[in-house]
């Protein structure tokens, strides 16, 4: 889609959703195909300054960590909390029909995010762009807490998430210009 067209949509979108009861200023592009360098720049322009992202970013680059700050071209920067990992928008969703998968999904998710982690504080999302959080979720992070003392879970938006992050002070990476690596988007896309 277009730069104009983001715009559009953002606009229409946080008018909407004013009208119903308050606008997410939250970024969330949880399975775009890569990402305009101008991106940090619009989403600044309509007054969100944080973002979640998963596709993009370079697996062997400095920025692909938990955290980065994303700089556009003329210096609008947004701080982004990326979707480490294979399954990154969905680190923490498993069939619900099975009991033990929680436990599964949970060390799965700690040794894909351990290596890329500037902060103690850790995104594991439950859900994604066609999954809804389970209902048992709360019930499940209980009885986790019981089984894994050494952890501390709590259901967050990922803006809460960013600030927590943020407050431990990490030195975050800085990165200019597009993100569309090949071996995390579909080259030739720009969502």
């Amino acid at each position: 889609v277009s730069g104009e067209q983001i715009v559009r949509n953002l606009v229409t979108g946080i008018r909407t959703a004013r009208k119903v009861g308050g606008a997410m200023k939250f970024g969330y592009m949880g399975d775009n195909f890569g990402m305009c360098a101008q991106l940090p720049q619009i989403l600044r322009g309509v007054g969100i300054e944080r973002a979640a992202l998963y596709r993009g970013p370079d697996p062997s680059g400095p920025e692909y960590k938990n955290l980065f700050a994303w700089r556009a071209l003329d210096g609008s920067t947004v701080t982004v909390a990326h979707l480490v990992g294979p399954s990154g928008y969905l680190m923490f969703t498993w069939p619900y029909a099975v009991a033990e998968m929680p436990e599964a999904y949970l060390l799965q998710s700690l040794h894909h995010l351990a290596p890329h982690n500037l902060t103690q504080a850790m995104l594991l999302p439950a859900g994604s762009d066609a999954i809804e959080p389970h209902p048992s979720l709360p019930g499940e992070l209980r009885r986790l807490q019981q089984e894994f003392p050494n952890l501390s879970f709590r259901i967050a938006s990922h803006d809460e998430y960013v600030a927590a992050a943020l407050a431990e002070k990490p030195d975050i990476p800085v990165h200019h210009g597009t993100l569309r690596h090949p071996t995390r988007s579909c080259v030739g896309c720009i969502s």
